[in-house]
């Protein structure tokens, strides 16, 4: 072979190795582990929503940006239009990525005067979030979608989640920090 062969070959091999690397997919590895789950329980599986999903991910990169683990930002909103800006709880996150619309979840009721929102009768039952953290202590295992599943089957409350039935659709977001730090965030949602 000559040399410009070579050089080709090792090219190709680079292409293929590179697009093999960028075919990992961490966020719809961990949907897939979490559809694995249900299919043990003989549950149905989730499709995989990218709505969900960017309601997902905003959630795992504001985690990150603010350095901690929680499903709830900043303050609750004081009022209807507050509300319907802000990101504050997970639902509004689902709205905002054009899952739901407001008024399919919830209603505008007046009580002593004033207007207040009221969430429609099983509104509740069509939406879920669960959140974990790995911080560079906890080894490379927080990068790891089986640990991340792993993790959540082993806690009651995420293991609830991921195995309720009447859930359809899932999302997955996954953000890493600068420090290390991995926030991880999968969104269940019902139509």
């Amino acid at each position: 072979m000559t040399m410009t062969m070579h050089a080709l070959i090792a090219s190709l091999c680079g292409l293929l190795i590179s697009a093999t690397a960028l075919a990992a997919d961490p966020v719809h590895e961990v949907a897939d582990r979490i559809n694995a789950q249900r299919r043990q329980h003989k549950l149905p599986t989730l499709r995989y929503n990218d709505k969900l999903a960017v309601a997902a991910q905003s959630q795992a990169d504001w985690m990150a940006r603010a350095g901690k683990m929680t499903h709830l930002r900043g303050q609750e909103a004081t009022s209807f239009e507050d509300w319907k800006r802000g990101d504050h709880h997970p639902v509004n996150r689902m709205i905002h990525a054009g899952y739901f619309d407001w008024h399919e979840l919830y209603s505008l009721e007046v009580e002593n005067g004033r207007q207040v929102l009221v969430a429609k009768f099983g509104a509740t039952e069509k939406v879920d979030e669960i959140i974990a953290h790995g911080s560079p202590q906890s080894g490379p295992g927080r990068f790891q979608p089986t640990v991340i599943v792993g993790g959540w089957m082993n806690s009651s409350g995420h293991r609830k989640t991921i195995l309720t039935e009447r859930y359809q659709e899932v999302g997955v977001g996954f953000t890493r920090t600068a420090k290390g730090d991995a926030y991880w965030c999968a969104v269940f949602g019902k139509k």
